[in-house]
């Protein structure tokens, strides 16, 4: 008896390291990224035949930055994807991007693989706290990344937003907050700024409620709801891949350091990229059970 199932897609490569990142993430060179283009290909068609049939409810790519990738290996797997799992009309592919790597033959990209939905990693709008956290966005590609969807017709796109970064005041806050629902977005994600360990944090932690005070008085008359805490959308545009992992669907991760969840059962992948991408089809050395779950 087919179920619903869910896939995701992680792509631990950056241009650059974001001072204020914390993931693990690998420099992104043509060779690695095709190398692990390769080995994501590998794993998914070692994967798929135990899940044929099941109708796929949403895809979701993530990093890392997923446009790290070429758009010829990006565009090759989502077309193995629809080739070896049941993909419907309305399915949610969505892909995160940073601002600055999303342009004109990306959004082409998206259109003819099926992408409908973005997540634009906007972390802030104001050029002093860009700075700060040294973000690689920019004014100039946030705005064009805003815009672009519109242009394209892209049904869905969110904007993610950090909140207590150092200096940031609830003025600050609120001025990045509107410049994101100027640009029509259909949902937003605020999240705590978490630094690395060994930063020095100068953060005034007595701003912070009265940002998220603002935030919720200001999306909630602007037509949005907060449908998970600290995630708000516009009705119809809340994020279904968000709302599978809290719940028991089947949920398939591929990549290194993923959680995959099987009739209730987790087990989670090799952290290590190299043994990842050399053996992306020997389940033995890739996947381990998560106990105590």
């Amino acid at each position: 008896m087919s179920a619903p199932l869910h896939l995701y897609l992680h792509v631990p490569f950056c241009v650059r390291r974001c001072t204020f990142c914390n993931q693990k993430i690998y420099p992104a060179t043509p060779e690695t990224c095709k190398a692990y283009a390769n080995a994501l290909l590998a794993e998914l068609e070692a994967t798929a035949p135990d899940f044929s049939g099941d109708p796929v409810q949403t895809v979701y790519w993530g990093g890392g930055s997923p446009t790290a990738l070429s758009q010829d290996d990006f565009a090759r797997i989502m077309r193995r994807i629809r080739e070896l799992f049941s993909l419907a009309a309305d399915t949610e592919v969505t892909v995160e991007a940073l601002p600055n790597r999303v342009d004109a033959s990306w959004m082409v990209a998206f259109q003819n693989t099926g992408v409908n939905r973005l997540v634009l990693g906007l972390a802030t709008a104001r050029i002093p706290e860009q700075e700060r956290i040294g973000s690689a966005n920019n004014m100039p590609s946030s705005e064009t990344s805003l815009i672009l969807p519109q242009l394209f017709h892209l049904p869905g796109y969110e904007a993610t937003l950090l909140y207590g970064i150092p200096g940031q005041t609830a003025a600050n806050f609120a001025t990045s907050l509107r410049f994101a629902v100027k640009y029509k977005v259909s949902a937003l994600r605020l999240d705590p700024l978490t630094l690395p360990k060994g930063v020095e944090e100068t953060v005034c932690r007595d701003e912070v409620p009265a940002m998220l005070d603002y935030a919720a008085r200001h999306l909630t008359e602007k037509g949005y709801h907060e449908y998970l805490p600290g995630r708000w959308a516009k009705p119809g545009q809340e994020c279904r891949d968000l709302l599978a992992r809290q719940s028991t669907e089947n949920y398939l991760s591929f990549g290194p350091g993923t959680t995959t969840r099987v009739d209730g059962n987790l087990s989670r992948t090799t952290e290590n990229i190299a043994v990842y991408t050399l053996h992306p089809q020997e389940p033995e050395l890739l996947y381990k059970p998560v106990t105590g779950a």
